[in-house]
């Protein structure tokens, strides 16, 4: 009986796979977000960051890490950059929070563990990087500068300009873009001598009231050796804000999936309605052959579940390759990468459910019409 009208069948699939497709896409766009969010921590192996106002010796560093409570801590160099340009003008930052769209230049030493970065091509840095002009940049860097493996960089370091190779392109999620230079090369480049201004400490806290005693402690040991603090940026506040950009979006295609679903429902209370309508001497007949009210009500039943079937079918093959459309908008906005294909079984299993409710829901009306038609009635219409 759906087949009689491929039109009106092909309007309640449409809105139906449309709201199955939406509220699916919303589920695994958020999953795949918080799997980029995930590596937050999986590349990081440090919970506090501290960037100070001036540079300070990295025995500072040393002297932390003796801390009771405290794991370990690096004194990196640390300052804004540009790429440079002939006839251009440097700038380090286009924002008022001068973190979106800047670039920065950090000295490490080659052999951190505080991070660990997914290679994307080259190398990392190593220790006889020490006094070269080895360089490697994190994917937002690569992606302003234009820079491959093996091409040269003039990079203006606090407004130095400074010559360089890159080597490398890493992949660091909730980050600016970043060049990484090794600890000597970056002094040796910016003229200062051994130091710096970005402090990053491990402290092994597992509650917030942990870690802001830990956070005391690192600004007061800061604070005997002479050193004024600019920022502190706790990394579980930094997954939070991440975390958070994304469930604007993610709610918005819920409702949209919402909104769609709801309609596509009443578009099938409406097509069962007007079927009943249409088909009044059919059911009247039938029920002289001895079709009871509860028969009717389980044809009509049948057939609103093969049309929330086919278009539940729709649905989960059109939120793949939806998902991968948002994955990627997204992504690039967000990481300037697309983000990971998660697809939810989960998601699957409650549209599904959610979808047999209402067809079962969307039903009732359209088969109380047709169980309370008299034989009489039905035979006397044409």
């Amino acid at each position: 009986n759906a087949l009689r009208r491929p039109g009106r069948l092909a309007l309640s699939l449409g809105l139906l796979a449309a709201g199955g497709a939406m509220a699916m896409t919303a589920i695994q766009v958020e999953r795949g977000w918080a799997a980029n969010v995930a590596k937050v921590y999986a590349t990081r192996r440090y919970d506090v960051e501290v960037v100070l106002n001036e540079p300070a010796p990295r025995a500072v560093g040393e002297r932390l890490s003796r801390l009771p409570g405290l794991r370990g801590a690096e004194l990196w160099g640390y300052a804004p950059a540009a790429f440079s340009r002939p006839g251009e003008l440097d700038v380090s930052h286009v924002y008022p929070d001068r973190g979106h769209g800047s670039l920065f230049a950090m000295g490490i030493p080659p052999e951190t563990g505080l991070v660990h970065f997914p290679l994307r091509a080259g190398r990392w840095l190593r220790p006889e990087d020490r006094g070269t002009d080895a360089l490697v940049l994190n994917h937002a860097a690569a992606r302003a500068s234009g820079r491959q493996v093996g091409d040269p960089v003039t990079v203006s370091i606090g407004g130095r300009p400074t010559s360089w190779h890159v080597v490398g392109i890493v992949e660091e999620i909730g980050a600016a873009g970043v060049v990484y230079a090794a600890d000597a090369s970056f002094d040796a480049a910016t003229g200062a001598t051994a130091g710096g201004r970005l402090l990053r400490v491990t402290t092994g806290a597992t509650t917030p009231a942990a870690q802001a005693s830990a956070i005391q402690a690192i600004e007061g040991a800061l604070g005997e050796a002479g050193a004024s603090v600019q920022s502190v940026m706790p990394l579980a506040e930094l997954r939070t804000a991440m975390g958070d950009h994304v469930l604007v979006l993610v709610r918005m295609l819920e409702a949209m999936a919402g909104i769609l679903g709801l309609v596509g429902l009443l578009g099938l209370v409406s097509t069962l309605s007007v079927s009943v309508v249409e088909r009044t001497r059919e059911l009247a007949v039938m029920k002289t052959l001895g079709a009871t009210p509860a028969r009717l009500a389980r044809l009509l039943l049948a057939e609103a579940l093969a049309i929330a079937g086919l278009a539940y079918v729709a649905g989960v093959i059109l939120s793949v390759p939806l998902t991968l459309l948002v994955d990627r908008i997204v992504g690039s906005l967000g990481f300037l990468a697309p983000l990971p294909l998660v697809l939810s079984p989960a998601a699957a299993g409650a549209w599904l459910a959610l979808g047999a409710v209402g067809t079962v829901i969307a039903t009732v009306i359209p088969a109380r019409r047709a169980a309370a038609l008299s034989i009489r009635e039905g035979m006397g219409r044409t």
